[in-house]
């Protein structure tokens, strides 16, 4: 999830070519661990288990709480890295 704030709406907003639009932060358990970003296919593994656990956020606080449950749901190879 993420929002969008315009701080002063009486002036454009300038959107240039090659500016970042936002910037990413990830949260887990283990901050040393690395994180690497790659382009994925959607393949239907990913789909389902992005149906299985999206909108968890607005019923239950701490998600961190819920990452072994996940895990159990989590296919063993959920990426496919595009070619």
């Amino acid at each position: 999830m993420w929002a969008f704030e315009w701080h002063d709406t009486s002036k454009d907003l300038i959107l240039k070519r090659d500016e970042p639009l936002f910037y990413c932060q990830f949260d887990g358990f283990d901050p040393s661990r690395t994180v690497k970003l790659v382009q994925a296919e959607k393949t239907p593994e990913l789909m389902q288990y992005m149906e299985q656990i999206s909108g968890v956020v607005s019923y239950v606080n701490q998600t961190f709480s819920l990452f072994s449950e996940v895990e159990k749901v989590k296919p063993s190879k959920l990426i496919k890295s595009k070619q």
